[in-house]
């Protein structure tokens, strides 16, 4: 009884195997349909039967067939446009003929190209982030661009434009204080649903102002002039400055004098914008000025009473 227990079950595994041969393909295509610009294609049509598989190419075709007994390799060393088609592999069998065929699609995607306008933004100056991608194929796919900060979507201010050319998408009036990273990225969609994507990346590394030859900013907009100014507002204030005398008028009845140290509240207000070598520098200036036009002064008083003495003279 076991005995034919054992048979039984070995004939059954038997004509099982034989189902799946009588229904197995006789032939088949393997190899990567999708296929990068520029990149190797390569296709293998394998045959059950005892005929061996040919593929059907065009004789100006750059395709090679290497021959491997019940199967044929076509390769192609760099695919281009030109060379995406549908590719047909047959074979005679003895229960007639068998043909196959892929369609070979063909795409790029290359790495896009991503800058800043101005290109080195001053710390806290708005700039403009542009994500290009050229070269792309095909020309009617599926493509998008996307911006990102800090590995956040950038959503406000952004528009997109195709012109079969070149793909673009630019964030406008940013602005950063400190080095951030921005990066792009580019997606293609194929028609079977999966996508391959490229990215670049950009860090942004804002300079502090410094005043240049055609373009000088205010240095009170920088870190370092303000902590100058700040520090030369404290020494303005905390030093005791001595009054200047200026002779406005001489008469008879005497001299009047007047102070200069409402000049010098002005030049407080001044000093908020200038370094303090600046604000120094003006004061001795306006203090020679003053003395000068004190001395101009008394020489004309001394003009006249030297005219008033010379009739005295005359009459003695």
């Amino acid at each position: 009884m076991d005995i034919l227990v054992r048979h039984l079950i070995v004939i059954h595994i038997l004509l099982w195997s034989l189902k799946d041969f009588a229904y197995a393909d006789p032939l088949t295509i393997s190899g990567e349909t999708m296929v990068e610009l520029n990149s190797k294609l390569s296709l293998d049509c394998s045959s059950l039967c005892d005929a061996e598989p040919r593929w059907e190419v065009s004789d100006n075709s750059m395709a090679k067939i290497e021959d491997k007994g019940r199967s044929r390799i076509l390769t192609i060393d760099s695919i281009k446009p030109e060379d995406e088609m549908k590719y047909t592999c047959s074979v005679k069998c003895s229960d007639g003929h068998k043909k196959k065929y892929v369609n070979v699609m063909v795409y790029s995607i290359p790495r896009p190209v991503l800058y800043s306008t101005p290109q080195s933004p001053w710390s806290g100056q708005s700039f403009n982030m542009t994500c290009e991608l050229k070269e792309f194929y095909p020309k009617d796919g599926i493509f998008k661009l996307h911006l990102f900060r800090n590995d956040t979507l950038i959503k406000d201010d952004m528009r997109n434009t195709n012109d079969n050319d070149k793909m673009t998408v630019t964030a406008t009036d940013l602005q950063e204080t400190t080095s951030t990273a921005h990066k792009c990225i580019a997606k293609l969609t194929l028609s079977n649903g999966t996508t391959k994507s490229t990215e670049a990346n950009l860090l942004v590394q804002p300079r502090e102002p410094k005043p240049t030859e055609g373009n000088v900013l205010p240095e009170s907009i920088t870190a370092k002039g303000r902590h100058r100014d700040s520090a030369a507002a404290e020494v303005l204030n905390g030093t005791e400055w001595p009054s200047i005398e200026v002779q406005t008028s001489s008469t008879s009845g005497g001299v009047h004098k007047s102070t200069a140290l409402s000049v010098l509240s002005t030049l407080g207000a001044v000093a908020s914008f200038m370094g303090l070598g600046s604000v120094l520098l003006l004061i001795q200036r306006r203090r020679k000025k003053r003395q000068q036009e004190g001395k101009e002064e008394d020489e004309e008083v001394m003009e006249k009473e030297k005219e008033k003495e010379q009739p005295l003279e005359t009459s003695t």
